[in-house]
Order: C-alpha cells, then structure tokens, then sequence
C-alpha cells in the first residue's frame, strides 16, 4: 500500500471511479478503509437486532407456553388458596348466622340448640307430615339401572338394529374405558390437577352418558366440587340444571343423610353452583322443597342462599314458585 502522493492518487482516484463505484475500465473500485469498517459495523448491527428479535420471540413464545400452563392450574391453584383464605371467613359467617348453622372439623351442621331441628322435633316433624313417603331414588340407582338397560340392550338388541329411540349413543370402547378409568381417580381425588378428558365433557353432545361412566356417586366432596366448577361454567342452564338435579343434589343429600351434616366440599359446591341461579332454582331449591325434604336439609341449603348475591328477578320466580308449592316445614 503506497503512502507517498496519496493526494495525487485520490485525486487519480476519484476521476476513475464513476457514480456506480466502478473503474474506468470496468473493474470494480475499492472501498476506503473507513467506509469498509462502517458497513461492518452496519452489518453487525443488524444481526445483533436480528438476535435480539429472535431472542424475544423465543422468549415470548415460553412466556405464551408457561401463561398456558399457569392458566391450566389455575383452577386448582385457587382451589387450594380459597381452602386456606375462605375457610376461617366461612367459620365466621357461620358463627354469625344466628347460632343455627356452625362449621363443625370441615363439615357445615346445624346447631344442637337451633330451634325446631332436634332430633326429637325433627321426628315429631315427619309423622306430622306422613311417614309413608315412597323411597328417594338416589344418583347410584339411576346409574345401575341405566347399565342394566344398556346390557340388555346389548343382549336383546341384536336383531333391532334401527332401535334409535332409547336415548342411548355408542360409545367406543376405548373411550369407556378411559372415562371409567377417571372414575376411579376421582373415587380418591383430593386435590390437583384433573384428567383433560373429563374437562372435555362438558363439550360432548352424550355428556350425560360420558358423565354417568365416571361413577359420580362414588366420586369424593373434593372432586364433586371440582366438577361444579368445570359444569357451572361450561354448561349452558338447561344442561347445568340436569348435573344440579342429577349429580349434585343427590350427592349433597345423601351426604346430610348419612353424616347429619354435610362436607364443606358439598357446601362449596352448592356456593359455586348459584353462578347460574336459574339452574339452582329449578335443579336443586325446587326439586328438594318438591321431595319433602327434611329441615335439617332444608336450613343448610337455605344458608348458602344468604352468603351469596342472586338477581332480583331469578330471586322473585323462586319465590312465586315455592309459594304455589304444597305446604311443608321445608319449604316455609
């Protein structure tokens, strides 16, 4: 490289090259050292954004990916939060409501003293109201009934191959075996995550069917709850009024009738059961004040109504309702 007459040589230069930056003679001109070193330093520049573009995306798409995650567990992650924060608040509403309903070791009773629910006048009570009432049909015998009806269907309906009408849809075999498989997970589920599978009930035109495979009558107070909230947000009223009627309700009752008082999962269950108060109504209120239901039953579903916000005019149906009923302790 020649440093001697360097003005000449720019001078040499600068008539030689043309506006293209190339020779006179067709050949490609130079770059000067400055002008070199400023397109590396733009060329370095741009792949460090580059970089950095990349980076962000990918760091996005985890941020995405973990959101999805949280949201996946954010049903048992407050689960588990409202355990520890409502407990001592739902105590201390019990505590308040009149001495008639108390927290008792995670269960929801009605208190020794609460007048007109003793033993005794509870007894007294039903004769008044008549003894002979027929035997309520629980959850567990409808299902048992229905899976003697499918098998002998199955046995007899060889031949009957257009039989549409028994309400019944064929379920693949696999498919009943995964959902019977959840049943028995939720036979012993006390807390965490849930099957996808029986989140994607809710969305099945035989939900009914699928539902009744998971054997909701041995499910445990911890899963029915877990469950309500899935059907309570994903049902429309009509389809939530017949898991109220059907799988709650008579999980609740027969909980009360069996322990004299009932869980605090179930209590729960019926708190997050209102968020669609015309399905309540007309699942669970109605059908129980309709089956001369007990006042211990009756004053323990009645003190949900009091801990919880329900439109005005859901609110005045319900009442126009019970008042046309036949009267009973219950339902007054």
């Amino acid at each position: 490289y020649a440093t001697v007459r360097s003005s000449q040589r720019n001078l040499d230069y600068n008539d030689d090259v043309n506006d293209n930056g190339v020779n006179g003679d067709g050949t490609d001109a130079l770059l000067d050292e400055k002008t070199s070193q400023r397109i590396f330093e733009l060329g370095k520049e741009q792949l460090l954004e580059i970089e950095m573009e990349e980076q962000k995306e990918l760091m996005e798409g985890r941020e995405r990916r973990r959101r999805k995650n949280k949201d996946d567990e954010d049903d048992e992650d407050d689960e588990d939060d409202d355990m520890d924060s409502t407990t001592g608040s739902l105590i201390g509403d019990l505590a308040d409501d009149e001495n008639l309903i108390q927290h008792d070791a995670g269960y929801v009773t009605v208190a020794e003293n609460a007048p007109g629910l003793s033993a005794e006048e509870e007894a007294v009570v039903a004769a008044m109201m008549g003894g002979g009432k027929e035997e309520r049909q629980t959850l567990a015998d409808i299902i048992m009934a229905k899976i003697h009806e499918k098998k002998e269907q199955q046995r007899g309906g060889m031949g009957h191959g257009n039989d549409e009408d028994d309400g019944y849809t064929d379920i693949p075999e696999k498919v009943a075996e995964v959902y019977t498989d959840i049943g028995k997970i939720l036979s012993r589920y006390t807390a965490g995550k849930l099957p996808k599978a029986f989140k994607v009930i809710p969305s099945l035109a035989n939900w009914e069917e699928v539902l009744y495979l998971t054997r909701p009558d041995q499910w445990t107070p911890q899963a029915m709850f877990a469950a309500t909230r899935i059907f309570a947000s994903n049902l429309n009223p009509k389809m939530a009024q017949r898991f109220y009627n059907l799988v709650l309700l008579d999980a609740v009752r027969a909980d009360i009738l069996e322990n004299h008082k009932l869980n605090y999962h179930y209590y729960r269950s019926l708190k997050k059961s209102v968020y669609k108060p015309a399905a309540f109504f007309k699942g669970i209120l109605l059908p129980l004040c309709k089956s001369n239901c007990t006042l211990r039953e009756a004053a323990i579903v009645a003190s949900v109504l009091q801990r919880v916000s329900i439109p005005v005019h859901h609110s005045a149906v319900a009442i126009h309702k019970l008042a046309q009923l036949e009267y009973s302790g219950a339902s007054s």
